[in-house]
């Protein structure tokens, strides 16, 4: 009897025993389980705050890249529009000269050749002038002498309908040319008065 009570109370102390490890052991599971959840909510905590920062700073990226490339866009409209503007203001130029052109007289032609003559080497020269422009103008040949200021000259003359303008010299030898008719002036001069045109325009002026 009493034997049997022994064994009795030990089978009772070894499923207390058993209890409490179990206990004791899903304590331990839970507070494990607990922690690994604990960090992988900081982790997806984290990763979610990078995500958003990653998509933030895609986008800024992406704004920047649109501002880069609208400024670029506008920079472009901006320098056709310029380009455009140059264009008729020296077509306007053109067209003005044209008009200039019919009505000099030759007291311009002669100071323009006079001017090609200064430039030049040489006391023998031959000078074409826009037709019409001899008639009437038999001085014109020691009109341009007085204006250049080289002493005596050889000049021989020729007219061109398509001159437009002004006066071309040719030195003796062909190996001197100067253009100094209303269209080839203007062509040298464009680039100083194209930049100080594009340079008021571009600041919003008027040229």
């Amino acid at each position: 009897m009493e034997q049997n009570e022994n064994t009795g109370a030990l089978l009772r102390e070894i499923k207390e025993l058993a209890r409490k490890e179990s206990v004791e052991l899903v304590s331990r599971a839970e507070a494990d389980a607990g922690a690994l959840l604990a960090a992988a909510g900081q982790e997806a905590e984290r990763s979610g705050l990078a995500a958003v920062e990653a998509a933030c700073g895609g986008a800024r990226s992406k704004r920047r890249m649109l501002h880069a490339a609208a400024e670029l866009e506008a920079g472009r409209l901006r320098a056709a529009r310029l380009e455009t503007l140059l264009a008729l203001i020296k077509a306007d130029a053109e067209a003005g000269l044209g008009r200039e052109a019919a009505r000099a007289d030759a007291g311009v032609i002669a100071a323009l050749a006079a001017e090609a003559v200064r430039g030049m080497e040489g006391t023998v020269f031959e000078v074409t002038v826009p037709a019409g422009v001899l008639k009437g103008r038999p001085g014109l040949a020691s009109e341009i002498e007085g204006l250049a200021g080289k002493g005596k000259l050889e000049m021989t003359f020729k007219e061109d309908p398509g001159l437009g303008g002004g006066a071309a010299v040719l030195g003796a030898g062909g190996r001197q040319f100067w253009d100094n008719s209303f269209a080839a002036r203007l062509e040298r001069l464009w680039p100083e008065l194209r930049s100080r045109f594009a340079a008021e325009l571009a600041a919003g002026g008027k040229p």
